[in-house]
């Protein structure tokens, strides 16, 4: 389902736009909105800003990584295994970081922004799949460790009822 805004704003834009009398204004005002809009789409599709968002995807796994080995000691090496992974995708991260600064000092076209911004897309992509892999590992933790306890349960209370 989309945003409420994204489908409002538009409409009231141009509801506004259509208000001043004057086509000079009109005509004015629209070239100054689709001039902010392809600013906007140029600096959210900038690599720089692919960049900051491949870095926090990366932390905020790493960090709900090291929360779920905390919290579920028993699954320590399937989420050590998802932690070698992710530290291979902030590797990878941190290369393609070092080749677009070195590619900003030499001839930077559109192939070489397409290529490095498809790199980062898949690096952003393992990291998701990565947190996916630790949700499902630390969910399967979680459902054996209350199976366990309540095993142990049920064998306590067995006890019980065959010593009374």
């Amino acid at each position: 389902m989309r945003n409420l805004t994204s489908d409002l704003l538009p409409s009231l834009l141009l509801a506004v736009v259509a208000a001043i009398p004057n086509h000079a204004l009109r005509y004015s005002a629209l070239g100054f909105l689709l001039a902010v809009t392809i600013l906007c789409t140029i600096h959210l599709s900038s690599l720089s800003t692919q960049m900051r968002q491949l870095a926090a995807s990366i932390d905020e796994t790493d960090e709900y990584i090291r929360r779920k080995m905390a919290y579920h000691p028993r699954c320590h090496g399937s989420l050590t295994q998802q932690m070698r992974r992710l530290l291979e995708v902030a590797k990878t991260a941190s290369s393609i970081k070092c080749r677009i600064l070195n590619s900003e000092t030499a001839r930077f076209n559109w192939n070489t922004y397409r290529l490095r911004s498809k790199e980062i897309r898949e690096c952003a992509k393992d990291a998701r799949d990565i947190h996916t892999a630790v949700q499902v590992a630390s969910f399967g933790c979680g459902k054996a460790e209350y199976q366990r306890k309540l095993a142990d349960d049920l064998m306590e209370t067995q006890f019980l009822l065959t010593a009374a």
